[in-house]
């Protein structure tokens, strides 16, 4: 039998067009059991985590573990000692506490910064911070017990600026473990500079093109890619990487980590989610697949460890294969140097349906925009076109990766460049 516990609080501050805009918290407990006799495993999960509320759970889960059939690899795990005993950067502290008018009065000043200087920038649709934090406790049987504190904080900005008749709108976010850390002015610059130069965009002609992808659209490409990485995935034929380990999935320029220990990493934790302890997993190394991302149960179907990636998307499930901190390593070569390098390119600053990509075949079809790079210098803004293509050939004709890796919750990128990508243009 294992127990899994969390508790978590959440709040959010926000501000729209000059005034507060709402302001909301939140509070959560509960507990999840799994049963597993003869290969036969049941689930429950409630908000009761007194005795008879357990007790409760597992005459459920019981119940629902005789319905199904049985599965040798459906173990719960043991535990392994002694645990890996490498630092973390630091204590896993709650985040500080900030009062609200502090925080709207942040948001405040934000805004007088956004609307400062150009008047094309018109209003701030919406400014949020919002903080959450908690802990999360396991206990088995099988003699597994682990506990651990987690936290984060975020900024959102969506803005809208006009030039004549056309309007835009642009939206950016930051995600990181403490206030201290967080840089909601980043935020605002970066944003308002991509809004300001999105004005009189038109569609680039249709063909072949090198394209530069920035980190923000980066990392929808590493999140796609991980997810053709977890061995549940794998084992059911719903990947385009099945059969691949030891063969080529990219150009020798990628390499892709899933690191459990990264230092200030989002998803940095000593122990997964079934209580084994995390690590860093080099899934492709210089294009070559290595490993999958495994917990317990697919870990045992192919005969390997447990990769430390067991994953609960909250109490109300079981755990399956997850990432940790995913990213496609940086490389040495400085951003501005590779932009410099390169004379003509489309720099893709934003797509629309990655979530649309087929994670069998690899196929893809998104909407993008961005701007067009000639000469070695940026040029004119860029929508109304469409990238396609296959994630592993484009993987395939990575030429360069920059060394400025970029986090967007646990995925990160550096900006790197395809050498060539189908592009539906004009």
């Amino acid at each position: 039998m294992e127990l899994f516990f969390e508790a978590e609080a959440t709040r959010e501050v926000s501000w729209a067009e000059g005034s507060p805009k709402d302001v909301s918290s939140g509070v959560g407990a509960g507990v999840s059991l799994r049963a597993v006799k003869n290969g036969r495993s049941g689930f429950a999960s409630g908000t009761d985590s007194s005795l008879p509320g357990i007790r409760a759970l597992f005459d459920r889960a019981r119940d629902a573990a005789g319905a199904t059939a049985p599965d040798p690899t459906r173990l719960l795990p043991r535990p392994l000692f002694p645990a890996p005993s490498i630092p973390l950067n630091g204590p896993r502290v709650p985040a500080a506490v900030r009062s609200e008018e502090e925080l709207l009065k942040r948001l405040k000043v934000l805004e007088r910064q956004l609307l400062s200087g150009d008047r094309r920038v018109k209003k701030a649709l919406r400014f949020s911070f919002h903080e959450a934090r908690g802990a999360h406790a396991i206990v088995s049987t099988e003699g597994v017990a682990a506990a651990e504190p987690w936290n984060a904080v975020s900024f959102s900005a969506e803005i809208l600026g006009a030039s004549g008749k056309e309007t835009e709108t642009a939206w950016g976010s930051m995600e990181k473990k403490s206030w201290g850390e967080l840089d909601p002015r980043a935020v605002v610059a970066e944003t308002r500079g991509r809004l300001l130069t999105s004005f009189g965009a038109r569609p680039i002609r249709s063909g072949g093109w090198p394209v530069i992808f920035t980190p923000r659209v980066g990392v929808d490409l590493v999140e796609l890619f991980s997810q053709a990485l977890l061995a549940d995935a794998v084992q059911k034929g719903r990947s385009c990487l099945a059969g691949r380990r030891g063969k080529n999935v990219g150009s020798a320029m990628v390499t892709f980590v899933d690191d459990g220990r990264f230092p200030g990493g989002l998803a940095t934790s000593r122990w997964d989610d079934e209580g084994h302890p995390t690590q860093r997993t080099l899934a492709v190394a210089g294009g070559v697949l290595r490993s999958y991302l495994y917990d317990t149960t697919t870990a045992r179907k192919d005969g390997v460890s447990s990769t430390g990636n067991a994953k609960r998307p909250g109490r109300e499930a079981p755990p399956s294969p997850g990432v940790t901190n995913f990213h496609l390593a940086p490389g040495s070569v400085p951003a501005a140097v590779l932009y410099r390098s390169t004379p003509r390119a489309f720099v893709v600053r934003d797509v629309i349906g990655m979530h649309t990509a087929d994670p069998v075949s690899g196929e893809f079809s998104v909407g993008a925009s961005g701007i067009l790079w000639e000469k070695g210098r940026p040029g004119r803004a860029v929508r109304g076109v469409t990238l396609s293509g296959n994630l592993l050939n484009l993987l395939g004709r990575v030429d360069a990766v920059a060394e400025d890796l970029t986090w967007q919750g646990t995925f990160g990128a550096p900006t790197f460049r395809v050498q060539e990508l189908s592009i539906g243009g004009s």
